[in-house]
């Protein structure tokens, strides 16, 4: 009888720390309250995809930003694979997730759009057009890297990447309306619009 009461209490400690370690279940697409076109999947493996659509990024064709995500308690983090000091942490409220940062709320995509588009802030604004400059800003460094591999050398501009097929139209910055440049050694793509739009 006593060894059958250590059993089940030394279980019963077990499954505590189970739970306790293994976090809620978040798994499911969410969608930004602010109608901004980002939406934020999380999948019971442990992958995180932040996406945006053509018309918001920019671009012809949606963004896709893949990142892994973590649970702890009642916070989420996700982040690029070894990046985890870089995390954008999401807090959990019921079924939503709010972005600590600037309280951009997260709202699964299963519930009800009522309100969505509701109380739109400054700063849920410029979150969004800095991961969609970033998301820019990845398309054209990929684009020059492939220019560079393709002919030996660096394009001189933006448009020589439209020019030669590598891009198929000027992505632009949401926050503003200068074009993107190219600077640096070795070379990137650079926002004049926000200098704290980088990778």
């Amino acid at each position: 009888m006593r060894k059958s009461i250590l059993f089940l209490l030394l279980l019963a400690v077990i499954l505590s720390l189970i739970v306790g370690c293994g976090g809620k279940d978040v798994s499911g697409k969410y969608v930004s309250s602010n109608g901004n076109g980002l939406t934020l999947e999380l999948t019971p493996e442990g992958k995180a995809y932040w996406t945006w659509t053509a018309e918001e990024s920019g671009l012809p064709d949606p963004i896709e930003i893949k990142e892994v995500y973590k649970v702890a308690g009642n916070t989420v983090k996700t982040f690029e694979e070894g990046k985890e000091k870089d995390a954008t942490i999401l807090e959990i409220r019921n079924e939503d997730l709010i972005e600590t940062e600037n309280d951009l709320r997260f709202v699964k995509q299963e519930k009800s759009s009522e309100g969505l588009n509701k109380g739109i802030e400054e700063s849920n604004i410029t979150q969004a057009q800095k991961r969609t400059c970033q998301a820019n800003l990845r398309t054209i460094d990929g684009a020059m890297a492939a220019y560079n591999a393709d002919t030996g050398k660096n394009p001189d501009s933006v448009e020589t990447l439209v020019q030669a097929g590598y891009l198929k139209k000027v992505p632009t910055c949401p926050s503003g309306s200068l074009p993107y440049e190219l600077r640096g050694d070795p070379l990137e793509a650079f926002c004049p619009n926000d200098p704290s739009h980088t990778l």
